[in-house]
C-alpha cells in the first residue's frame, strides 16, 4: 500500500485516501455487506479481457455472462440511461456508487474527469479493473461522508443508489441528508443525475413483482412488511429533491435504467405524437428476481396510461435532472426546468440494447416548430459490419408520420380491413425488392396508415442483397403474429386458430396462399440466423448455441395457445387457465431471450 498524494489534483477527493495494490484508493472502509453475487465472476472475466474489449459499447464480455447479476455488471445497456444525456467533454464528474464499473466506464470515455466512489472493496476492485486503460478515471472505497464539501463537480451520478440511502425507511431525513450533501458538492452550473425505478411504474401496477422486495404491488402499497430498499413517487421525488434546494426535470425510462432501451421527455411530445410513448418501448418489461403471476397486458395498461396524459407519472423508471436552486428562484416541485444535459427540442433517445456492437444504434427524437424527427446513428461507428447475410445497416434521418400503426389494424384474416391493410403491404414489398437489396424492415409494424389512408413506411434499418419477396413477406408474417400475442392483441379474435403459429398461417393464406409446406420452418430458420449475427444473446458458447436459443425463442412464441375471453369458455376457470397458459409461454420466452 502506498500514501495516495498529488500535488496539482484534479478534485479535491484526490489529495485524499491511500492507494491500494490493485489501483484503487481507500479513503475509508465503509465495511459494507452488500453483494449480488456476480462480482467474482465478473471481476474474472474483466480481468481476462484485453483492454480492447472494454469500452462501454463491447459486447464480449456479456457474451461471458452466466447469471442476471453477471449480465447487469457486463451489459452494454448499462450505460444507455446516461448514454441517452448529453455530458460535457471537459466535465468533472462525481459517480455515487459505481458498482463493477459499467457505467464508470462509459463516463470516463466521454467526461475528462471521473472520481467513482463505491463502498464495497471487490465491487471497486472490478471497476478499477473496467476502466484500468482510461486515466481521467480514478476510483475510490469510501462513501458520500468522505468526499471534501467544496463544489467540485459538473456532474454528480446516482444511478440505483438513493433508493439504498435510508435503508427502506420512510422517514425523509436520510433522503434529505444526502441530497443536500451532494448539492454542496456541485459547481455553479452543474447537474445531480438520479436514476430511480418509480414506485408507481407501470410494471409494477401490472403486478411485477418489486425489484427489491420481490413481492407484488408492494412499492403501490407503501411496502407494508418493509423492504431493504425504498423507491419514490414523481411527486415524492420532486419534493424531496426541491426540500433539499434543487430544482429537478423527470424523464422517463423504459424497460427501467439498468438496461435502457428509450429515455422520454414525455412533456417535449405535441399531441399528435404522444403515440410514440407506447410505440417504441418494448414490452412486457423483464422481471430480473421473481417472475410475475397472470396479469394483464403491460402494453395495453402503459398505452392507456399514456392517451390518459399519465406517463410522465407511470414510467418504468425515472432519470432526474437537478440542479441548484438560487435564492430567487421559487422552483416548485415537479417544475420542468432546463438542464444543459437534455437540450431544448429532445423528446427521447433509444438503443436497439441486445444488439453486438458493430449493429448497436441510437435513434433521437427532436422536436422543432411542430416538427417530430428521427436522427438514428451507430454507437459504436468504426464497427466491422461485414457479414456473411449480405446485410447492410442504414443510419437515417426521417421525420414523424402521424397515424395509425398497421398492426393496430390487424384485428382478424376474417375481417375485411385487416385483410386489405395485408394485401396492401403485400403490393409494397413486391415493389420494393423489384430493384436492388431486400428491405428486411419492410413488415407490417413498420408501417402507418396516414390520414389520407395511404400506407407509409417508418424505420426501415435492414436490407440484405441475399434475400427476396417471400423473405421478406415470410419475415414479416412470422414477426407479426409473435408481435401481436405478445402484445396481449390476439385476445377474442383470429377465430379457427389455437396457437400463435396458426395466425401466422392465416397471415400467410392472405399474402402468400402459393407457399410451399415448409415456409414456416423456412421463416424461422432465416430469423434466427438474423438475429445470431446481429444480436447479444448473453451466455450463449457459440454462434450455433445462439442460434439454437434463438430457435427455441420463435418456437415457443409460436406454440402457445391464443387466449379467448371467458365468455368464449364453459367456464371462468378454463379462462384462467388459459391466461396462465399465456403467462408462463411469455416467461419462457423471456428466459430465453436473456
Amino acid at each position: 500500500m502506498a500514501s495516495h498524494r498529488t500535488t496539482d489534483p484534479a478534485t479535491p477527493l484526490r489529495a485524499l485516501g491511500a492507494r491500494m495494490d490493485n489501483g484503487w484508493i481507500l479513503l475509508r472502509d465503509p465495511e459494507s455487506s452488500y453483494r449480488d453475487g456476480g462480482e467474482d465472476r465478473v471481476r474474472q472475466i474483466i480481468d481476462a479481457s484485453p483492454d480492447e474489449v472494454l469500452p462501454s459499447t463491447g459486447d464480449a464480455m456479456v457474451r461471458q455472462a452466466g447469471t442476471w447479476a453477471e449480465r447487469y455488471h457486463l451489459h452494454p445497456a448499462r450505460a444507455n440511461a446516461l448514454r441517452a444525456l448529453t455530458l460535457p467533454a471537459d466535465a468533472r464528474v462525481l459517480e455515487v456508487g459505481a458498482g463493477c464499473g459499467a457505467v464508470t466506464r462509459y463516463l470516463g470515455e466521454t467526461c475528462a474527469v471521473v472520481d467513482a466512489l463505491e463502498p464495497v472493496p471487490a465491487r471497486a476492485g472490478a471497476a478499477r479493473a473496467r476502466t484500468r486503460d482510461l486515466p481521467g478515471v480514478e476510483v475510490f472505497v469510501g462513501s458520500v461522508d468522505d468526499v471534501p464539501t467544496e463544489p467540485a463537480y459538473d456532474v454528480i451520478a446516482v444511478v440505483g443508489v438513493l433508493e439504498y440511502v435510508g435503508g427502506g425507511s420512510a422517514d425523509r431525513p436520510p433522503y434529505l441528508a444526502f441530497l443536500r450533501r451532494l448539492r454542496g458538492l456541485l459547481r455553479p452550473g452543474g447537474t445531480l443525475v438520479v436514476a430511480i425505478e418509480n414506485k408507481l411504474g407501470v410494471k409494477y401496477l401490472c403486478g411485477a413483482p418489486e425489484d427489491h422486495s420481490g413481492r407484488p404491488y408492494d412499492s403501490i402499497e407503501g411496502y407494508p412488511a418493509g423492504a431493504p430498499a425504498r423507491t419514490f413517487s414523481r411527486a415524492e421525488l420532486a419534493a424531496l429533491l426541491h426540500d433539499a434546494g434543487l430544482r429537478s426535470r423527470s424523464l422517463i425510462a423504459f424497460p427501467d435504467y439498468k438496461l435502457t432501451r428509450v429515455v422520454f421527455d414525455p412533456a417535449a411530445l405535441p399531441a399528435r405524437a404522444r403515440s410514440l410513448l407506447h410505440r417504441v418501448p418494448d414490452f412486457p418489461s423483464p422481471d430480473y428476481l421473481v417472475q410475475r403471476g397472470p396479469g394483464p397486458a403491460e402494453a395495453l395498461v402503459w398505452q392507456s396510461l399514456a392517451q390518459a396524459g399519465l406517463a410522465a407519472d407511470t414510467g418504468n423508471s425515472f432519470l432526474v435532472l437537478a440542479s441548484v436552486a438560487d435564492a430567487d428562484q421559487t422552483a416548485a416541485p415537479g417544475q420542468v426546468v432546463p438542464s444543459p444535459l437534455w437540450p431544448p427540442g429532445r423528446a427521447g433517445q433509444f438503443f436497439a440494447i441486445n444488439r453486438s456492437a458493430p449493429y448497436a444504434v441510437r435513434t433521437e427524437i427532436t422536436c422543432h416548430d411542430g416538427t417530430v424527427t428521427f436522427e438514428r446513428s451507430l454507437v459504436h461507428p468504426d464497427g466491422d459490419r461485414r457479414n456473411a447475410l449480405g446485410l447492410t445497416l442504414h443510419p437515417h434521418r426521417s421525420d414523424y408520420v402521424d397515424g395509425i400503426d398497421l398492426l393496430d389494424a390487424v384485428t382478424d384474416t376474417g375481417d375485411e380491413r385487416t385483410t386489405s391493410a395485408l394485401r396492401r403491404w403485400q403490393a409494397m414489398v413486391e415493389r420494393a425488392c423489384q430493384d436492388g437489396p431486400a428491405a428486411l424492415d419492410l413488415i407490417p409494424r413498420n408501417l402507418v396508415q396516414d390520414e389520407t389512408g395511404d400506407l407509409v413506411v417508418i424505420d426501415q434499418e435492414w436490407s440484405s442483397a441475399l434475400a427476396d419477396t417471400q423473405d421478406v413477406l415470410r419475415r414479416g408474417v412470422l414477426l407479426t403474429a409473435v408481435h401481436l400475442w405478445l402484445h396481449g392483441r390476439l385476445t377474442g379474435h383470429w377465430e379457427g386458430c389455437d396457437t400463435v403459429a396458426d395466425v401466422a398461417r392465416s397471415i400467410a393464406a392472405v399474402v402468400g396462399p402459393d407457399w410451399e409446406p415448409g415456409w414456416l420452418d423456412r421463416a424461422v430458420t432465416a430469423e434466427v440466423a438474423l438475429q445470431a449475427e446481429v444480436s447479444i444473446v448473453p451466455g450463449a458458447r457459440d454462434r450455433d448455441d445462439a442460434q439454437r436459443r434463438a430457435a427455441d425463442f420463435f418456437w415457443s412464441a409460436l406454440q402457445s395457445p391464443v387466449p379467448r375471453p371467458v365468455s368464449d369458455g364453459p367456464t371462468a376457470a378454463t379462462a384462467m387457465e388459459l391466461a396462465r397458459s399465456l403467462h408462463q409461454a411469455q416467461l419462457r420466452i423471456q428466459a430465453l431471450s436473456g
